[in-house]
């Protein structure tokens, strides 16, 4: 069957009429596509002809699209921004992105926002931008459009502005004056220095004049001045005043002027305050010193005598006096060479051309001066130098030594005839020492001999009176030794012999064996406290002497009592103690303890036996072995006596 006979007229005309119709709105959607296509061109070429960046986000913050500012701005194509949010944007550590966040929320809502976000760069340049954010709508949704602006150049000019601001302010505050800005008559500005140098603030200056602290005798002649500086526009000299701060101190300030701006009108000034107090305080002390100079120069008994390049300039009384001259004007003519004795004065020309020539040479020295009448004597000259004016000064201090170099040498002839005396008076004790310890020590022996051999058939008097024979010739050796040791010491004559010594086991214990049966028959008890061992190098015949003399002095003079000896060793000091509770020592004799040949108690009927010299010894023997002694006493209770060895 034929398709055709199929189809009727009316229906090919209705298909005719189908077509024709789709055939007009195919060419109406064209040219909306064509003007689409215009107008989406014109969109896109004004979004990517501003210098800013554009982004459109949706409402999760991904990136829609953003424009050519956006590329330029982070170096990223435009599709590496589609589908992220602004996280890799963002300068690490430098965003709070939760707020970021917060922002794109309340622009989806219609808020709009604003604020500054620091960006990274694909190089990673970090930059400051301010963002904007505002609703908008793109493909049939909700969308935030973000605009941001790189805004380093205003940052870089905001932060140099805040920094020269703060530089100027910093100087402003920081000048040693103070300064007061004063426009059209009125304060506006004073800086710190001026609050410190007056007390006043600049609201204290808007409810009171400074007038109110400068002094009543200063305040008319400061305004007569300003006013007449004002009426003729010209700016005064400087002012001095004084004023009187509300603490009650009282300063010297000096005012300085200059014109504010470059209108040159008095109206509008800057005034510069300074305290010059303590200037004004030194140039009076200056004064008063040239004052008292001039007079110590005038009535010096010394003859001072100022020359350049050896030719006198001035000189004082004293100096014309010891050279016999009666006034300065005949000294101007003489060199300070012609004022020496001939044979002399090679020598000290040769110091003063030295002098000259800025090389060494000596300040001070004796000579022969030259009187005006050709008398000779003994001179000490003292030589200074100083500039004025750029030259240079000599300033010699003389003095005529002829007498004081006469009794000079009678003071050294006189200290040599005593020395020799001192001499031959040690000399003496040791020979006289020496020849009566020998028969002593021979009669002692003989004693001892004599008392084992009869000793069974005497009584018990005769026994005591060979024991008191004993006691007095051991008593008569000990002062023998004594002597001979303080001999030893004034003629130089004692010799050292350094080596370890333990102080406890070689000295001390030693010692204690030897006094323990006084010490018994006194009813002493001695105790010890060895708490270190003390070890030192030093003299052991010496060392044994300063303990010997301190325990038996303990011993002698304690009766029923105790003594206790300590020793220790702290901060590598080697420390020794003997304390008793014996008769003790006044205060009065404590400054005497160490002077040979005192006793605390004079006379026949002291109640002790000695000489003195033991405790003279101590000190003598503490000092040649490097140790340090002293004593703590109080009458009737005991003493303290503290070695240590350093």
């Amino acid at each position: 069957m034929d398709y055709k006979d199929k189809i009727t007229d009316q229906q090919i005309a209705s298909l005719l009429e189908e077509i024709s119709s789709l055939k007009r709105e195919n060419e109406k959607l064209k040219a909306v596509y064509d003007k689409a296509v215009i107008s989406e061109k014109a969109f896109r070429d004004l979004f990517d002809s501003t210098s800013d960046a554009i982004y459109i986000q949706d409402n999760e913050g991904r990136f829609l699209m953003v424009n050519r500012g956006a590329e330029l701005m982070y170096g990223y194509p435009r599709e590496y921004f589609v589908g992220k949010t602004p996280e890799f944007l963002s300068a690490p550590g430098m965003n709070d992105l939760e707020k970021v966040i917060e922002y794109h929320k309340k622009a989806i809502k219609g808020i709009d926002q604003h604020f500054e976000f620091w960006g990274i760069t694909k190089t990673k340049r970090i930059f400051p931008k301010t963002v904007k954010m505002m609703k908008g709508f793109y493909k049939n949704q909700d969308v935030v459009i973000v605009t941001a602006q790189d805004i380093t150049d205003k940052k870089l000019t905001s932060e140099s502005i805040k920094k020269t601001t703060t530089t100027l302010k910093a100087l402003f505050d920081s000048t040693p004056d103070g300064i007061v800005i004063i426009e059209n008559n009125d304060i506006s500005m004073v800086n710190i220095r001026f609050t410190e140098i007056t007390g006043l603030t600049l609201r204290d200056l808007k409810s009171r004049k400074l007038e109110s602290i400068v002094n009543q005798n200063d305040i008319d002649r400061l305004k007569e001045i300003l006013k007449t500086a004002e009426k003729t526009n010209k700016m005064p000299e400087d002012l001095i005043y004084k004023v009187k701060l509300d603490s009650g101190e009282e300063k010297i300030l000096k005012n300085r002027y200059r014109f504010l701006g470059n209108d040159n009108d008095f109206k509008n000034r800057l005034v510069i305050v300074s305290d010059i107090t303590e200037q004004q305080k030194n140039e009076e002390a200056l004064q008063d010193s040239e004052f008292k100079l001039k007079g110590i120069f005038q009535n010096s008994l010394d003859g001072i005598g100022v020359s350049k390049n050896g030719v006198h300039v001035m000189c004082n009384p004293a100096y014309l006096q010891i050279f016999g001259y009666e006034s300065n004007d005949e000294l101007l003519s003489i060199k300070e060479i012609d004022l020496i004795a001939e044979d002399e004065r090679e020598r000290i020309s040769e110091y003063t051309q030295k002098r000259i020539k800025n090389e060494s040479a000596p300040t001070i020295y004796n000579t022969i001066g030259l009187k005006k009448d050709g008398s000779k004597f003994d001179l000490e000259i003292k030589v200074s130098e100083y500039f004025f004016k750029g030259e240079k000064y000599q300033i010699a201090f003389v003095r005529d030594i002829t007498e004081s170099n006469k009794l000079m040498s009678e003071l050294i002839e006189a200290k040599n005839n005593a020395e020799k005396a001192d001499n031959l008076k040690s000399e003496f004790l040791a020979q006289v020492s020496h020849e009566i310890r020998t028969p002593i020590n021979a009669i002692l022996s003989f004693a001892g001999l004599i008392k084992e051999e009869v000793n069974e058939f005497i009584d018990k008097e005769i026994s005591e009176s060979f024991d008191i024979m004993n006691r007095a010739g051991n008593r008569l050796i000990r002062t023998i030794d004594l002597i001979l040791g303080m001999s030893e010491l004034q003629t130089n004559s004692y010799e050292m012999n350094e080596s370890e010594i333990n102080l406890n086991k070689d000295i001390i214990e030693n010692i204690l064996i030897e006094k323990s049966k006084t010490a018994s028959k006194k009813k002493i008890d001695i105790k010890t406290n060895f708490n270190d061992e003390l070890i030192i190098n030093a003299d052991e015949n010496s060392v044994y002497q300063i303990f010997e003399n301190i325990i038996d002095n303990a011993v002698k003079y304690t009766d029923n009592g105790e003594i206790q000896i300590n020793t220790r060793i702290e901060n590598s000091i080697k420390t020794v103690e003997v304390i008793d509770t014996g008769i003790g020592i006044s205060n009065e004799y404590l400054e005497k303890l160490f002077q040979p040949f005192t006793q605390e108690e004079q006379g026949y009927c002291r109640k002790f036996e000695g000489n003195g010299l033991g405790l003279a010894l101590v000190k003598k023997y503490c000092e040649m072995n490097n140790a340090e002694i002293k004593v703590v006493s109080k009458k009737g209770l005991g003493t303290k006596f503290t070695v240590a060895f350093m």
